[in-house]
């Protein structure tokens, strides 16, 4: 497994992994339960994503489409 994005909170990694599912990829939050029961620890080192090391390249594209999406009006 490799990181593909780096967040700051729990709730914006589990939208990007329910993004990447949505579209085919498996991913895992190896700070998930961290990130539940202590916040303020996660958000020292950040919550990260991560998916298999052949899909990082799609992994990639679908979060900047992700953001991409979000700034539009």
């Amino acid at each position: 497994m490799q990181t593909v994005f780096t967040c700051s909170v729990l709730n914006q990694a589990l939208l990007l992994q329910s993004w990447l599912t949505a579209n085919g990829l498996d991913s895992f939050i190896p700070e998930e339960l961290t990130g539940n029961i202590l916040p303020y620890i996660a958000v020292n080192s950040g919550i990260q994503i991560q998916v298999a090391e052949a899909d990082v390249d799609r992994a990639a594209g679908l979060i900047k489409e992700y953001f991409a999406a979000q700034q539009q009006p």
